[in-house]
């Protein structure tokens, strides 16, 4: 039926042939039938007649067709005009944004008000991971979730009532609370898949169950996300993750039960109607998270998940989507199994935003193209991730890059500027908790924006006394105001971001979000008290998107070129193997492929197995000889690159390799197990063999590794004599008619001599090696004893050689009590009734201290205890938390454990610094007798740049170094060869004074100043660029330095040519015909400027010979 509705759109007649066919193939025998995402219920006491029913299925299917009027927010082009992914991430908590955020109202931004011709997938966000591996609505997070030891518990897919969550107006559109299924409501309810049951309703698509009331859609109301974007063709994933909701996804792809339940649910959500999964785990590997570390067995686990969720969604139906959100930071890509994941996965998004921010030392760009000068990470930029996606060899057409739709500003220590050092502070926020932050809450505000204003709200304020800045380097704008810097993204640089998409030949974009750039006008048309749409918006930013991608190959200078954009991937097909293909053990097996580059060449193919590279060909026709190694099943593909390296994989082929003999079985049947016999005393050893494919030729028998006979007949025996008395491990090896051989297992028998006494065997079996138990607890020491050729007569207990007790009679035991702390040797001595004696193996085991303060009440670790993430134990005086399961992982040494703080709760309980742990930005330790705090994610050793000094844990105030900036000469500022320039700073100290101010020209002292105003007086004596620097000392010694600045000095005898930028109107701008447009500019020259002029097209419309520099133009025919 889901084929019929999506044939009928072209009209009646069409429907009538379509429905007709369809009556002729399948009888109609439900009552109900399931529309795409719509339930919609069939009343009939009565089959009507064919022709009556085929009419009535017309209508019905043609209304549920209407579309819905989308927005259309300008531009003029496209998703239709190019081929580039636009995936879009639409969260379920900015519709709660109101007009503190620069929008008309609470649910301005919701689907209604997007353009989705704009995008070609969306991805609604997000649906977290609960502790038992089940999905939840974002509504439902626990708000705690950023607490140490705080878990999620499992929670509905979606939140309701409405009043509560967007969560069920959003995917499914205008609703009404529906409150008992009696009535019209009763009947409405019933056609969209709601029953009464469960806690009050059961949601079949969904299989949501809660209480009334029920979110009925309102019959001919605004629709939601599922029937936009099947009317307007858009790709629907459900996004899982993201940043506070990853906590328990290692856990997960590590637990088969739990990674079961996950799946379990992903199939829920496809039922619900999504077209796939997107992955947002935050992040994969030995990193931090919001609030977990990852670990290296994250990349395996990883690989597992994919492919179990992609043998799900494969079962469901062909054509759905697994995509990945993944960390755009070059240490986060290199380690993973890359080669395993690109057959299962469909689309790879990089997050290349987030780069700089609240967390950083310096003001920085939040999604730079290109390194710059002074950026604090040289490696976070868009250059650096594409680099590192190349060298891990993933294919660039199923990756996307990130477009920020916001900007991120920081508070900076002094004037704002470029990697201006930052100020931070404490600060508790959701969802991250209590946090270490510069971000700019004074003009992006908490709560609302949280420093990371969208772009709509940036373009609204940019007027209110900011200065705006273009980064030649980088390709990024940026913003300053007093202290204040904001990173951000204009028209300008998200068409060069889009050029180098083109350029680089890279598959599309994904956006955070699509709610970024809308500008809302016109009037405002409302669907219920939460829903509404205006009739003017426009969205800049997606707009120019489109057009860069449907404008063709550009250089990031906006020029066309033929050599840097549209690079089409080679394509390549495996032409043997074949799937299903089964080889023997041994064989050659020949591996060939067709391949073909549409604009260019093959450099080569490469052949992998199970994902490993076996070898390559360079030449037509692509093929090599592979050896067949080993009985099992493998997967065989095609890798083509091509002159531009450019990369296509061909399918995979599963192909088996089995050995075509079987080798025989064999067992020994007799003597048994355990048994003994006396010396002297032959003893007939037998065994049972067979070969399934065959006969057996003979077996032969062993006695500790030596032959002891062989016999070619069944039944296979032979007779031994033992030529001493001792252990012996008999076993047999059969031979088959084609030589392959089969071995028995062990059997150990005694052999004794009845002349001399065989002495016992005795050992400890409780407490185990290595156990620990608390002081003041009684340890029951057992035994196990026995004697092959007579009694035992006593079992003696020692600890630490000396005797604690003595048992004469099984089971043996002794009991041991008011042991202090320390470690025990524990051994047990039996005597047999010949007087012979056999001492056990040592066991070890710890009395522990039942700590205090901190400790009190917490076990003492034990290795052959099993703990599971967040268990306490205490361990030489230090308090531990295990992050996931562990056993037998000592925790002062191993990953799975996390100090917490001494038992003591030296220095307010804060945890010991360890030498090689990664810690996130934030986090306080203890390292010698002071306490630091970590500016950003490091591994460094408290002390580095990465630390902050806070406090001293024995009492004393440690020392705060000054700070300093300079203040004259300004920033680039222009003298002539000869001058004298006075160089000014302004320094203080919070907890002392200032001693003196010492300047550096290109690291070079000019002189020190001990007293305010600090200043020197310095000669620029030869032309060029100079980087002037000022560093302040206190007191006590400590010493601070400030951002540098430029001073250019021109040789008077050569006239330098002037600089001069327009400043307006901005770039992009549009006017009507005939409109005035003022075009204005900036110009400087170290000699004075004589005049501007303006060209339009490169024809003069004016001249200006005094500042501010400007000339008025008419604008003349569209163009």
């Amino acid at each position: 039926m889901k084929n019929i509705h999506r044939q009928v759109a072209s009209g009646a007649s069409e429907c009538l042939l379509v429905v007709y066919s369809y009556l002729k193939n399948r009888t109609i025998m439900m009552n109900r039938f399931y529309v795409r995402r719509s339930w919609v219920t069939l009343r009939l006491s009565v089959l009507p007649s064919s022709h009556m029913m085929i009419l009535w299925l017309c209508t019905l299917l043609l209304t549920v067709g209407t579309t819905f009027a989308q927005v259309n927010t300008g531009g003029t082009a496209t998703t239709a005009n190019h081929s580039k992914y636009i995936i879009g991430y639409i969260d379920n908590w900015s519709a709660w944004k109101s007009s503190s955020a620069g929008v008309p109202k609470a649910g301005a931004l919701t689907h209604l008000n997007i353009d989705y011709s704009k995008y070609t997938h969306l991805n609604f966000s997000f649906f977290g991971v609960a502790n038992d591996g089940s999905l939840h609505s974002g509504d439902w997070r626990n708000k705690n979730i950023y607490q140490q030891g705080a878990q999620q518990a499992p929670a509905n897919l979606l939140r309701t009532p409405t009043f509560d969550s967007w969560d069920w107006i959003l995917l499914y559109g205008e609703t009404k609370n529906a409150y008992y299924f009696g009535g019209a409501d009763g009947e409405e309810l019933a056609a969209q898949g709601f029953t009464e049951g469960g806690a009050g309703w059961i949601h079949e698509p969904s299989g949501i169950t809660a209480g009334l009331p029920a979110p009925m859609h309102v019959p001919g109301g605004a629709p939601g996300l599922f029937e936009l974007c099947d009317q307007y063709g858009v790709k629907l994933m459900a996004s899982i993750g993201g940043w506070s909701m990853s906590k328990h996804m290692p856990e997960m792809a590590a637990d088969p039960v739990k990674r079961a339940r996950f799946l379990d649910d992903c199939e829920r959500l496809i039922n619900m109607g999504f077209d796939g999964i997107d992955l947002d785990w935050e992040f994969v590997g030995p990193f931090d998270g919001m609030n977990f570390t990852g670990s290296v067995a994250d990349y395996a686990n990883y690989v597992t998940l994919v492919s179990e969720l992609r043998a799900r969604l494969d079962a469901i139906r062909p054509g759905l989507l697994i995509t990945a959100a993944i960390s755009a930071n070059p240490a986060k890509i290199r380690d993973w199994n890359w080669s395993q994941l690109w057959d299962d996965m469909d689309i790879i998004n990089f997050m290349t935003y987030d780069l700089n921010g609240g967390w950083s030392n310096i003001a920085g760009h939040n999604a730079p193209i290109y390194d710059y000068p002074g950026s604090e990470w040289g490696d976070l930029n868009w250059q650096a991730t594409l680099d590192e996606v190349k060298a891990a060899g993933i294919p660039l057409n199923k990756v996307t890059f990130g477009l920020p739709f916001y900007g991120r500003g920081v508070i900076t220590d002094g004037p704002a500027d470029l990697n201006a050092p930052t100020l931070k502070r404490n600060e508790t926020v959701q969802p991250d908790g209590p946090v270490v932050t510069c971000a700019d809450y004074t003009n992006w505000p908490k709560d609302v924006y949280d420093g990371t204003p969208n772009a709509f709200f940036v373009e609204q304020k940019i007027s209110e006394g900011w200065t705006e800045h273009w980064d030649p380097n980088a390709l990024v704008p940026y913003l300053t105001k007093d202290n204040f810097f904001l990173s951000y993204d204009n028209e300008q640089s998200i068409a060069d971001k889009a050029k180098f998409i083109n350029k680089e030949g890279i598959a599309g974009v994904i956006v955070w979000t699509v709610y970024g750039d809308l500008e809302f006008g016109g009037t405002e048309t409302s669907y219920d008290n939460k829903l509404s749409t205006w009739s003017d918006i426009k969205s800049p930013l997606i707009n120019v998107t489109n057009e860069v991608f449907a404008s063709g190959a550009t250089d990031v200078g906006g020029n066309p070129c033929t050599d840097c954009g549209g690079n089409q991937f080679p394509t390549v097909t495996l032409s043997s193997p074949t799937e299903g293909d089964q080889y023997g053990l041994g064989v050659n097996v020949t591996l060939s492929a067709m391949a073909n580059d549409p604009d260019g060449s093959i450099a080569k193919v490469e052949f992998l197995v199970d994902g490993v590279v076996v070898g390559e060909d360079t030449t037509e026709p692509y093929s090599l000889t592979w050896s067949v190694g080993a009985v099992g099943s493998y997967a065989v593909s095609a890798r083509a690159t091509d002159n531009e390296g450019g990369i296509g994989t061909s399918s995979a082929a599963s192909v088996s390799v089995v050995d075509d003999n079987q080798a025989p079985n064999v067992s020994i049947t007799a003597p048994a197990g355990g048994s003994s016999s006396n010396l002297g005393t032959a003893v007939t050893v037998s065994a049972a063999a067979s070969d399934a494919d065959g006969s057996v030729a003979s077996v032969e028998f062993f006695a500790n590794g030596l032959s002891i006979g062989v016999d070619n007949s069944a039944p296979y025996s032979i007779s031994w004599t033992a030529a001493s008395a001792g252990g012996y491990d008999l076993s047999a090896i059969a031979t088959d008619n084609d030589g392959a051989e089969g071995s028995s297992t062990v059997v150990a028998v005694t052999v004794i001599d009845p002349n001399q006494n065989t002495p016992p065997s005795v050992s400890i079996t409780a407490p185990a090696d290595g156990a620990s138990v608390d002081e003041g607890t009684d340890i029951a020491v057992t035994a196990a004893a026995s004697d092959v050729d007579g009694t035992v007569a006593s079992v003696e207990f020692f600890v630490d050689g000396s005797s604690v007790g003595t048992d004469n009679s099984a089971p043996y035991t002794v009991t041991l009590s008011g042991y202090g702390v320390g470690s025990y040797s524990l051994t047990a001595v039996a005597t047999d009734d010949d007087n012979d004696g056999t001492t056990s193996t040592a066991v070890s085991v710890t009395v522990s201290g039942v700590g205090g303060g901190l400790c009190e009440g917490v076990a003492e670790w034990s290795p052959s205890q099993v703990y599971t993430g967040g268990n306490e134990v205490q361990y030489n005086g230090r308090l531990y938390r295990a992050k996931y399961w562990t056993q037998n992982n000592n925790p002062e040494t191993t990953d799975p454990w996390e100090q917490i703080s001494r038992c003591d709760g030296y220095c307010g309980g804060l945890p010991e610094y360890l030498p090689g742990k990664a810690y996130s930005q934030g986090t306080q330790v203890i390292f010698g007798t002071n306490k630091y705090t970590a500016n950003t994610w490091t591994t460094s050793e408290p002390g580095s740049s990465d630390w902050t000094l806070s406090g001293s844990c024995d009492g004393t105030v440690p020392n705060v170094a000054p700070t300093v900036s300079l203040t004259a000469p300004a920033n680039n500022a222009q003298v002539d060869e000869g001058a004298s320039v006075t160089v000014s700073a302004s320094a203080s100290d919070s907890d002392g004074t200032v001693a003196s101010v010492e300047f550096f020209v290109d690291g070079v002292s000019i002189g020190t100043d001990a007293s305010a105003p600090y200043s020197v007086s310095y000669t620029a004596s030869t032309a060029g660029s100079y980087s002037i620097t000022a560093q302040a000392t206190d007191d006590d010694g400590a010493t601070g330095s400030s951002a540098a600045r430029t001073l250019v000095v021109n040789n008077p005898d050569v006239d330098n040519p002037p600089s001069v930028s327009i400043t307006a109107p901005a770039g992009g701008a549009q006017f009507d015909a005939g409109a005035s447009v003022a075009i204005t500019a900036n110009a400087s020259d170290d000699k004075g400027v004589t005049s501007v002029e303006f060209f339009v097209n490169g024809a003069s419309i004016g001249t200006d010979a005094s500042a501010p520099y400007s000339a008025n133009w008419t604008a003349g025919p569209a163009g």
